[in-house]
């Protein structure tokens, strides 16, 4: 599946929320002690939903906020993976960024990729700047390992 927002301003916290459910915060007033409070999520995600996980047969979701043909270099779209899914994808099918599970933390964490003017061989300007160097060569920035970071949604 595949997204292509038409709102730049797309951010991995609306991703997170479209696909776990809407983050709020939980306080719990226990009387004259300090209150506690807890951050969750509304079952209302594609991917999570009032019966728990749904939607296994979708394995990722690919994002792109505002990708158009004269912006194709400067976007690079990012591939979710559904922690659910019956048949996950392989982190080599995709060279760009991924957002991969990660069940010891519970939360969705980084996976370095190329960027999409690396991969199309584009300047990171184009169509402004000329077409980038040799695509054969190799990039710092292709995937190397998972990389947690934070406020990594969670699942």
């Amino acid at each position: 599946m595949a997204v292509n927002s038409a709102d730049p301003a797309l951010d991995d916290i609306d991703v997170g929320e479209a696909l776990f459910g809407k983050e709020h915060v939980l306080v719990e007033l226990r009387g004259a002690e300090d209150p506690s409070t807890t951050i969750a999520r509304a079952p209302d995600g594609r991917w999570f939903g009032p019966e728990g996980p749904r939607g296994s047969r979708v394995s990722g979701v690919i994002v792109a906020p505002g990708i158009t043909p004269w912006r194709v270099a400067r976007t690079t779209p990012v591939l979710w993976h559904n922690p659910w899914a019956s048949r996950p994808l392989p982190f080599a099918l995709w060279r760009l960024p991924q957002r991969s599970p990660d069940p010891a933390e519970g939360a969705m964490v980084s996976v370095p990729g190329q960027i999409a003017a690396e991969l199309l061989a584009l300047a990171p300007e184009w169509p402004e700047a000329p077409i980038a160097a040799d695509p054969a060569t190799p990039s710092a920035a292709q995937p190397t390992s998972r990389q947690a970071s934070n406020g990594e949604p969670s699942f």
